[in-house]
């Protein structure tokens, strides 16, 4: 909206934590109600999943925003892609979780047909490795999709005032062999 400028923004960036504090104002002399999204980073199925803080399958990165001291009742779009190309009905259809990290995704993954492990590494959605964990060399459907989440709700600015604000989450971090 025209009407509605930002303050300020400050930004806090540790491995533990990101947090963002907006100052909003309202320059009409009416409240404006308008979506207010916020996209997460993207989680992608080839990084290592040890870096995930959550086992949340929806809120991966425990996201939380508060509007003038009060928690909002977000709601949450996900969507999967591979190769620039959106896959969500197709996953959502075989009951396979969006989040690709998660060990039950991977369970999911493994229980499909055959056929269904090939139309995935067509799609390049996953890959199909092999590794040994314990039960000799077994071979599993690797998720290599990006999923997409945008936290969404409706806010209404009130006229000529600030609205501050605040959204927080757990980083996925990244590690390396080497550390």
């Amino acid at each position: 909206s025209d009407d509605i400028e930002m303050h300020s923004e400050d930004l806090y960036i540790s491995a533990d934590q990101v947090r963002v504090k907006y100052v909003f104002f309202n320059r009409a002399s009416r409240d404006v109600t308008v979506h207010v999204a916020f996209p997460m980073p993207d989680m992608i199925g080839s990084e290592d999943p040890v870096a995930v803080q959550t086992e949340d399958p929806t809120n991966i990165l425990a996201f939380c925003t508060v509007v003038n001291g009060r928690p909002v009742a977000a709601q949450v779009e996900q969507k999967v892609f591979a190769q620039g190309v959106e896959h969500t009905q197709l996953l959502r259809a075989l009951g396979v979780p969006f989040a690709p990290h998660l060990q039950s995704t991977q369970n999911v993954l493994d229980r499909l047909p055959p056929s269904r492990w090939a139309e995935f590494e067509k799609l390049q959605l996953a890959e199909i490795t092999e590794w040994d964990e314990g039960k000799g060399t077994q071979k599993h459907l690797v998720p290599r999709w990006t999923l997409k989440t945008t936290w969404f709700w409706e806010q209404t600015f009130a006229a000529n005032a600030e609205t501050f604000v605040e959204h927080g989450y757990k980083p996925a971090t990244g590690e390396s062999v080497g550390t």
